[in-house]
C-alpha cells in the first residue's frame, strides 16, 4: 500500500467515525467539527469568532473530501443527534440544498475567498507595507484587476470542460478524470504587469491531456461557460494559483527594485508554503458563513 492509499485510509469516514468515538466522554462538552482535507485552516479562526466557543472547546477531524463529510453526516446524524456537531464542505460544481448543519459555500470553494480585491488589497498594506493612498497601491490594485480578468477569460474554458466531465460522470459513471495534476505554467506565464498564454484550453487541447474524457462538442462547451459567469464558481484551486504567481513576482519585482517606486523592506512571504493558514487571516468571511455559525452560540452552555 502506497503513502496516498495509507492517508486515505486514515481520513476515510470510517477512521474518522472510530477517532469520534473514542471522544464519546466528551460528548455533551465539546463541539464536534469535520472538514475537507486542511479546510479548518480557514474555518478555525471564524468559529471561535462567531460562535464564541473556546478554541479547547473544538474538535477537528480532517476528513478526505466531500464525499467523506457527506458519509459521516449519515453515519451520525441519528444515533448522536444530540451531540454539537458542525459540517464544512465545498459546493465545487454540484448544486445543493441547504441541510441542518453542514455549512457549504456559496463559491466553488474556501479558495475562492482569498482571491479578492480587498484581500490582496490587505495584503499589499500589512505584508508589503504599502499604503492605500500610495500610487504603488492603485498601480498594483489595476494591474490586479486586469490581469484576473484576462485570466479568467481563459481559464473559464477550462472550468467549463471539467465541470460538463463531472457531469458526465454523475450520468455514466464510467470514467475517472484525475485533473488534480494539471500544470497551469504549461499554459500561463502569470506576472503583475502581463500575461502570457503559452497555450489556449480548447477542446482539442484538453482531449489531448485527459485522452479518457468524455467528448464534448462547442455547444456544450459554450452552454458550460454560460454556468459559470459568477467568477466564484470557478474552480478555487485554479484561482488560487494564480494568485499566488502575482504574489510571487511582486515579491520577485521588488527583490530586484523594478516596477514599485520605491524598494520595499522586510517583505517576509512565502505564499507557497501554508498558503491556506498563512493569508487565512485576511481571506473573506461571507454573511452565510457568520450566520451559520452564529446558530451554535451558547450550544455547550449546559
Amino acid at each position: 500500500m502506497d503513502i496516498n492509499e495509507v492517508r486515505k485510509k486514515r481520513t476515510n469516514a470510517e477512521s474518522i467515525f472510530v477517532k469520534f468515538i473514542k471522544n464519546r466522554d466528551l460528548f455533551n462538552k465539546k463541539i464536534f467539527c469535520f472538514f475537507e482535507g486542511e479546510d479548518q485552516k480557514y474555518y478555525g479562526i471564524r468559529i471561535e469568532k462567531y460562535t464564541e466557543i473556546n478554541e479547547i472547546d473544538t474538535v477537528f477531524y480532517q476528513c478526505g473530501g466531500k464525499s467523506q463529510v457527506l458519509k459521516l453526516y449519515q453515519m451520525l446524524k441519528k444515533d448522536y443527534s444530540d451531540v454539537k456537531k458542525m459540517f464544512f464542505i465545498d459546493r465545487d460544481f454540484d448544486i445543493v440544498k441547504d441541510i441542518d448543519d453542514i455549512y457549504i459555500t456559496p463559491c466553488y470553494s474556501i479558495e475562492n475567498f482569498y482571491v479578492n480585491e480587498r484581500t490582496f488589497g490587505q495584503i499589499l498594506h500589512k505584508e508589503f507595507g504599502i499604503n492605500f493612498i500610495d500610487a504603488d497601491f492603485k498601480k498594483c490594485m489595476k494591474d490586479y484587476k486586469e490581469r484576473k480578468k484576462e485570466y479568467n477569460s481563459e481559464i473559464i474554458n477550462l472550468n467549463a470542460w471539467l465541470y460538463y466531465q463531472k457531469d458526465k460522470m454523475k450520468e455514466e459513471g464510467t470514467v475517472n478524470i484525475n485533473y488534480q495534476n494539471l500544470k497551469l505554467n504549461k499554459y500561463f506565464d502569470i506576472k503583475i504587469d502581463r500575461l502570457i498564454v503559452k497555450k489556449n484550453f480548447t477542446i482539442e487541447t484538453l482531449k489531448k491531456e485527459y485522452k479518457q474524457a468524455y467528448e464534448m462538442n462547442q455547444d456544450d462547451l459554450e452552454i458550460y461557460k454560460g454556468k459559470l459567469e459568477d467568477e466564484n464558481l470557478l474552480r478555487g484551486k485554479y484561482q488560487v494559483e494564480f494568485f499566488k504567481a502575482i504574489l510571487n513576482d511582486l515579491i520577485e519585482k521588488n527583490k530586484n527594485n523594478i516596477y514599485f517606486e520605491n524598494y520595499i523592506e522586510a517583505v517576509k512571504l512565502n505564499p507557497n508554503i501554508n498558503f491556506l493558514g498563512t493569508f487565512s487571516i485576511y481571506a473573506e468571511t461571507p454573511k452565510t458563513l457568520i450566520e451559520f455559525l452564529k446558530k451554535y452560540k451558547g450550544c455547550l452552555i449546559v
